[in-house]
């Protein structure tokens, strides 16, 4: 399972009045279930919220003014980061469950075998 990682630096699309937006560029383009980890990020501020930026492709994407920029950044890379984490755990249960599955699945098929031996 690769991380979602912000590459680059971020990089500014459009101006309008003192508003930028500004895309940062990711290293792939994350899953639905990741995107709605970083959605769902708990730590924000009213004016860096986690829910106000969008993906297009592999490029989150943002609307802020200049001096807020940096303050975006940080908050991105936390949530990158804590989106990471869930959905790390999420597929190390997943794995889990598929593990047991195909073991409760061959334990089945033993029992199964073995309940029907004797008809030979």
């Amino acid at each position: 399972m690769d991380e979602i990682k912000r590459i680059g630096s971020p990089v500014v699309i459009d101006v309008s009045g003192k508003a930028y937006r500004v895309a940062v560029p990711l290293n792939r383009i994350p899953s639905p279930v990741w995107w709605v980890f970083f959605r769902d990020s708990g730590e924000w501020t009213s004016v860096c919220h986690p829910r106000s930026a969008v993906l297009d492709g592999s490029c989150l994407i943002f609307e802020s003014e200049a001096e807020q920029v940096p303050g975006w950044i940080q908050y991105i890379d936390r949530w990158i980061a804590s989106a990471n984490g869930q959905f790390a755990v999420g597929w190390k249960r997943q794995q889990v469950e598929r593990l047991q599955s195909g073991e409760e699945q061959r334990r089945r098929l033993l029992d199964a075998k073995s309940k029907f031996r004797h008809l030979s």
